[in-house]
Formats: structure tokens, C-alpha cells, sequence
């Protein structure tokens, strides 16, 4: 967790600033920003129009009766993408404009279900345990204390006779 927390909020930003200085040595200061101001116009247009197709997706799925699963991660990682087209600098955006190609973005879905296996369970689905999770089965049930107190007084007595 601690190597994820250091890529977001260290390694990525160091990356974004010595890109922004790249390209705006390249290009020049307004030309960078008015860049960075388009991708985020344009990134959050596609967003929006992707989204309402997968949404249409969804709900059609969900009408012929089936779980609709690999679009709503689709349609997660469509508001994932909306987040890095908007935020400033060009490596989230090229992140976010590789998560817009549909095809790429029902792989990573696809790869993201397989790491999460899940089970329906009363018509809901939940995350499946692995098999190195520490599950033991078993039954139980409760004993009458009167019952316990005679059993044991029982056995004592067989055991003072011995």
C-alpha cells in the first residue's frame, strides 16, 4: 500500500512536472497550457458520450435479464479515465485518452474482473474468498445448563467408582 501512496502522490507528480517543463521548452508556455486546457475540454466530452453508451449497454443487459458486471467496471474505469483527461499534465492524460479506446477498456475490464472472482449469493454478488483465506466449517448447537450440570455430576461419580 505504502509503494502505491508513493507512486501517486510522488513519483507521478515529479513525472508530470519534468514532462510540463519538457514540453514547454518545446512548445512554449501558452501553446503547454493551452494543451493541458484541451485535453480536459475534449477528454471530458468523450467521457460523457462513452458514458451514455455504456449506460444504454447496462440498461439493455439488464432488461434481457443479465448481470451487466464487465460494463459497470467499464463505466468505472470511463469515470477513472474522466479523472486523468482532467486532471493537468500529459501523462494523465495520456493514460486517460488510452483508457477511451473501447477495445483497451473492456481488456483492462475484463482483467480486472479475473483478479476479483465473485459469487452470486441471494441475487446479490459478492467478493469469492480465496483458498487462502482461513474459513473453517462446523456445526453447533445449545446444551441445557441443567442438562450439562447432570451429564457432569454423572461422569464424576463414574469416575470416583473407579
Amino acid at each position: 500500500m505504502f509503494l502505491v501512496i508513493l507512486l501517486l502522490f510522488v513519483v507521478i507528480p515529479m513525472v508530470e512536472i519534468g514532462v510540463y517543463i519538457e514540453m514547454g521548452s518545446l512548445l512554449g508556455l501558452w501553446p503547454t497550457l493551452g494543451l493541458t486546457i484541451l485535453t480536459a475540454v475534449v477528454g471530458a466530452s468523450l467521457v460523457r458520450v462513452q458514458g451514455m453508451q455504456t449506460m444504454l449497454r447496462v440498461q439493455q443487459q439488464m432488461q434481457r435479464g443479465q448481470m451487466p458486471a464487465q460494463e459497470i467496471v467499464a463505466g468505472t474505469l470511463l469515470a477513472v479515465a474522466g479523472v486523468l483527461l482532467f486532471l493537468p499534465g500529459f501523462v494523465t492524460d495520456t493514460l486517460g485518452a488510452l483508457l477511451l479506446i473501447p477495445a483497451l477498456r473492456m481488456w483492462v475490464a475484463k482483467w480486472l474482473m479475473t483478479r476479483v472472482q465473485m459469487r452470486q449469493v441471494n441475487g446479490f454478488y459478492q467478493r469469492q474468498q480465496s483458498q487462502d483465506d482461513h474459513t473453517f466449517e462446523g456445526e453447533f448447537s445449545h446444551r441445557d445448563e441443567q442438562q450439562e450440570s447432570r451429564s457432569s455430576r454423572y461422569l464424576d461419580h463414574r469416575d470416583d467408582d473407579k
